[in-house]
């Protein structure tokens, strides 16, 4: 019977480290597009895409607040580095500014992206993030738009004749 208190409780305190483990996470949106995102203490923004190849230009300002890191990865996380990371936000410790462009980036499922923001805890103030998502076209989609270009071309010359 006491066993059966102290694995509930084991299991609560696990399920209580990895909750506290993450960053909060916040949903901007689905597909490319340009997205914006703000708070006042770190966390993790995603958006939701579709399979194909995207492009990805971003900045994030803090006001009145220091920033540790900001990263791009498939999952929310607590500091980058990890094997799940994409790219590293340029900027250095404590700054107030991070950019990043980065791409393309090939997706073969729907797939979460996260922009991860870790926000100096001694610091008071917010931030404010913008991220711009483009599609980049497949080499095929191109090759066929040029060939149905061509071939309307081709159409309209033996039409006039």
């Amino acid at each position: 019977m006491k066993l059966k208190y102290i694995v509930t409780a084991v299991l609560a305190a696990t399920c209580g480290l990895a909750a506290a483990s993450s960053l909060p996470k916040e949903d901007l949106g689905t597909g490319p597009g340009k997205y914006s995102f703000e708070s006042d203490a770190s966390g993790a923004f995603y958006v939701v895409l579709q399979a194909g190849t995207y492009d990805f230009d971003a900045v994030v300002n803090a006001k009145k607040m220091k920033l540790s890191d900001v990263w791009i990865s498939y999952g929310a996380d607590v500091n980058s580095g990890g094997s799940n990371d994409l790219s590293t936000f340029t900027g250095t410790a404590n700054q107030k500014k991070y950019t990043d462009s980065f791409g393309p980036l090939y997706l073969a499922t729907k797939t979460r992206v996260y922009f991860d923001v870790l926000a100096n805890s001694t610091s008071n103030g917010s931030y404010k993030g913008f991220v711009t998502i483009t599609a980049v076209p497949e080499p095929a989609s191109l090759a066929l738009m040029f060939a149905g270009i061509g071939m309307i071309g081709f159409v309209g010359s033996r039409r006039k004749r």
